[in-house]
């Protein structure tokens, strides 16, 4: 076994435990030693892991705290748990990605290193598109746009960008197909 699947293991067993926790004392432990295991990455993971997760998780909290609000059933343990658990697994998956080669990782199945490889094939097609739709969109306006054509132009790349997603991913799976991948007899 390599350091990377070792990496990867390690991982999946911390998210496993993670989700099993639901003490916010233990969750809080586990930040603690994630972050002096993180070594001198560790701020910077941790900006990361805050710009990913507030918006999200500030969303969340104030949903949540509407509607127990107005059910009187409000339970501060479950909201820090929450924002808690959601923290430390983004935390946990930037740590994962600044340590682990995830193809390295994922040698020991060819099967799950070629979806991983369509997958990240994929995900830089679609990046491009949003790259090529945000130039199209500069290029094709001259004063800044408002904020309902904004969320028009967004709407419609939105709309673009699935509609190729769903396109090049049935073109990749019959690729696959009538390569034999999905019937176990691979070359």
């Amino acid at each position: 076994m390599n350091r990377d699947t070792f990496w990867l293991l390690i991982y999946l067993a911390a998210v496993l435990a993670g989700t099993l926790v639901h003490d916010p004392l233990w969750l809080g432990a586990a930040w603690l030693v994630c972050l002096l295991l993180a070594g001198p990455q560790r701020l910077r993971l941790l900006r990361k892991t805050l710009a990913a997760i507030v918006l999200f998780n500030l969303t969340v909290s104030v949903g949540y705290l509407i509607v127990a609000s107005a059910q009187h059933t409000f339970a501060g343990a479950y909201l820090l748990l929450v924002n808690l658990r959601v923290g430390w697994l983004t935390f946990l998956a930037f740590w994962l990605a600044s340590r682990v080669h995830l193809p390295r990782a994922l040698a020991f199945a060819p099967n799950l290193a070629r979806l991983l490889t369509v997958a990240y094939a994929m995900t830089l097609r679609l990046l491009r598109l949003h790259q090529d739709h945000k130039l199209a969109q500069r290029s094709r306006t001259l004063a800044p746009p408002t904020l309902q054509e904004r969320i028009a132009m967004s709407a419609a790349g939105a709309g673009h960008v699935l509609d190729r997603a769903t396109h090049a991913a049935t073109e990749v799976t019959q690729a696959m197909r009538s390569r034999g991948l999905f019937e176990g007899n691979q070359p």
